[in-house]
């Protein structure tokens, strides 16, 4: 019982730690990127206007996920279970056990 527990925390131990290390080479990726925008867009506009357009596009994506963030979820349907007939045989046994129980009871009752 203990082994399965363990192994489960040690799963998740596990993919929480390789996510996080994934996250953590997404974000320094990210600045490398942003850094390498920054150099692009100084020579080509300048100071001011490179930080404006990187500024601008951080601040869009942001807004972006923000939004998405603020929607309320959709409420899905759920179809009641479509009720399956019972095979011949099933249906034989629960008549029977019902009608045993109710024997049972009217048995019990009369005696008493």
């Amino acid at each position: 019982m203990f082994a399965r527990l363990e192994a489960a925390i040690s799963r998740a131990l596990r993919r929480t730690a390789l996510g996080a290390a994934g996250a953590l080479f997404c974000l320094v990726g990210l600045v490398f990127l942003t850094v390498a925008a920054w150099v692009a867009l100084v020579a080509i506009l300048g100071v001011v206007q490179a930080a404006l357009v990187i500024g601008g596009a951080f601040f869009g994506i942001g807004a972006i996920f923000m939004g998405l963030s603020m929607r309320k979820p959709s409420h899905h349907v759920a179809h009641p279970p479509v009720r399956q007939p019972m095979p011949d045989l099933m249906g034989a046994f629960m008549s029977g056990m019902g009608q045993g129980t109710r024997a049972g009871e009217q048995f019990k009752s009369a005696r008493h």
